[in-house]
């Protein structure tokens, strides 16, 4: 078993080593009274045995002294709890930081192979695994280290005799332990596994119970999660059938050693050779052999999940990030770009867009037209450098994109997605997203987003707050408070992908009045389906299987009779019919 991930997880306790060597300290004087209490029954034992005239003060000073024992742990055992306690959180605190802040910066290609659920899973059960383990699991160690240590010296010291024959008979535990060790390890990965897959499923279950319910699924759906529920069941089943062998296995052999204690302790109290209360100590001393050794069996399935924790932890904390570094270009951009023969594909074997090649001056809106799957938003994508083309290069201003600082390239672009995430929180700290700006400009960017009246009307106004993903609020509406979200940055590049989908015609149009002014000198892509937006633009760009198939204004497309003529015909006729 790798301990690697374990002491790194370990080492993550920053600042706080003053707790870990006061955890210590406790720790030594708690294994110490441990160790000390069998010793006074024996001078107890021993004295009324004997018979010897200071018996009743040996046994008055033997329960006082435990009484001042009690009072003694009852402390140091407070101190432990509380600075082990408060260190393990440290590490857990530190861990979900770390997490989170890795997270926020991988590349979108790390969530494409990733499930949500999954991550939730590391983030939550993981941690407190790792948190657990660094910490209970800990303290747990090193008091049972100390304890074997010196409990086998005084074992040893009352009767070598009967210690090598505890040793003895405690080589099978050995065994044991190391066998249970190679078998837990791997069925404890896999059921960390699982269970981030059962958060998954349960995960989408639940957000998508609008989808489930529509097309009654909720057999289907419930199917789903039984079918992981089931691995999970049985994964744990198996860790049972392992543990009802093996710790069983231990009180067995904990009873045998009790046994051979008491027949050869016997025997030597006969010869002389040990006395009474030496026999009860020692049998007390072989207890706390055992109940080590059992912890250390507990231990062991702790560290197994700690372990497994980590690795998914440090194997997400390890991947490789955007390069978020301040050096590169970080001025305002003019908004001039240049795709030159870009290959992409989100898999290896399926190119999205292949050579590529398109200019956008400053200043200039071009819509980007095609149907699903012909490569418009991978074109948004690889500007916004969410991916990284596979071939060709993408210039801004003349410079390439990769020369640009990521933090500076993303605060020049204005983002208006497809899929209008909003968060549990107010319409203003939807818009905001932390920004700082007059409240004055904030409301002008309302209203060109056409967002203003709809908000107005809402219970609190701005300061409503949004249920998940923006629960209460019409597509349409959402799609506007993403609008007003990406205008308030005052970015010289505008992407809107889709943005406008889900409004009628006469708001949409409203809306591109709206925005025209606001465009001012920025330079804005479109990328639609609708011919309605795509006409706006100064040029429009036709997709075609990530090729580019016609550039050209509105008129000289639909002269073309290309797939833009087909499109607006089409268009035309259902809005003809609707109307």
């Amino acid at each position: 078993m790798s301990m690697q991930e374990f002491i790194r997880a370990f080492l993550m306790a920053k600042g706080q080593w003053v707790r870990r060597g006061l955890t210590f300290i406790g720790v030594i004087l708690d294994s110490l009274t441990i160790v000390y209490t069998p010793w006074v029954y024996k001078t107890v034992f021993d004295s009324l045995s004997s018979g010897s005239i200071d018996a009743p003060e040996k046994i008055v000073w033997g329960l006082w002294t435990m009484l001042a024992i009690g009072l003694l742990r009852f402390g140091i055992v407070k101190m432990e709890i509380y600075f082990q306690d408060a260190t393990s959180y440290h590490i857990g605190y530190n861990l979900r930081r770390s997490l989170l802040n890795k997270l926020l910066r991988l590349p979108f290609s790390f969530f494409d192979q990733k499930k949500t659920g999954d991550l939730m899973s590391v983030l939550v059960k993981d941690v407190q695994a790792v948190q657990d383990g660094t910490g209970f699991g800990v303290l747990l160690f090193s008091i049972d280290t100390i304890l074997l240590v010196s409990t086998l010296t005084i074992m040893f010291k009352i009767s070598t005799r009967l210690s090598l024959a505890v040793l003895f008979l405690a080589l099978p535990v050995i065994g044991l332990l190391i066998i249970y060790n190679r078998k837990v390890l791997p069925k404890h990965e896999a059921l960390q596994k699982l269970s981030g897959d059962l958060h998954s499923v349960a995960q989408e279950s639940i957000s998508g119970v609008r989808v489930v319910k529509s097309f009654v699924r909720e057999d289907y759906e419930q199917q789903r999660f039984n079918k992981v529920n089931d691995q999970v069941y049985n994964s744990n089943m198996e860790l049972v059938r392992l543990n009802s062998f093996f710790y069983p296995s231990l009180d067995f052999i904990n009873t045998a050693i009790i046994l051979m204690v008491l027949i050869i302790g016997g025997r030597e109290i006969i010869l002389g050779r040990m006395t009474i209360g030496g026999l009860m100590a020692f049998t007390s001393y072989s207890t706390t052999v055992y109940w080590v050794t059992r912890e250390v069996a507990w231990l062991t399935e702790i560290v197994q999940q700690t372990v497994a924790g980590a690795k998914r932890i440090f194997a997400i904390v390890d991947s490789k990030e955007h390069d978020q570094s301040l050096t590169g270009l970080a001025s305002k951009t003019k908004g001039h770009i240049v795709f030159d023969q870009v290959d992409f594909g989100y898999d290896e074997d399926q190119k999205i867009l292949e050579d590529f090649s398109l200019e956008i001056k400053p200043g200039e809106t071009v819509a980007l037209l095609g149907l699903t799957g012909s490569g418009k938003s991978t074109v948004a994508n690889l500007l916004a450098r969410f991916y990284e083309p596979t071939k060709g290069k993408i210039m801004l201003d003349g410079k390439s994109l990769s020369s640009w600082q990521l933090k500076s390239l993303r605060d020049n672009i204005g983002f208006v997605f497809q899929d209008n995430f909003l968060f549990s929180e107010t319409v203003k700290q939807n818009i905001l997203l932390g920004s700082k700006i007059k409240e004055e400009t904030l409301d002008e960017c309302l209203q060109v987003a056409q967002a203003d009246r709809f908000i107005k009307a809402l219970p609190l106004g701005k300061e409503t707050i949004l249920g998940e993903r923006g629960v209460g609020l019409s597509g349409g509406e959402k799609q506007r408070v993403s609008i007003a979200r990406a205008l308030v940055r005052d970015p010289q590049i505008i992407i809107f992908d889709d943005a406008s989908s889900s409004l009628d015609l006469r708001t949409e149009k409203e809306l591109h009045m709206e925005l025209g002014r606001f465009f001012g000198k920025r330079t804005v892509l479109l990328i639609t389906q609708r011919v309605s937006t795509a006409k706006t633009a100064d040029r429009i760009v036709v997709l075609e299987n990530g090729h580019i198939t016609e550039i050209g204004s509105h008129q000289e497309l639909l002269k073309n009779q290309g797939l833009y003529a087909k499109l607006h015909n089409l268009q035309e006729e259902v809005h003809t019919i609707g109307s």
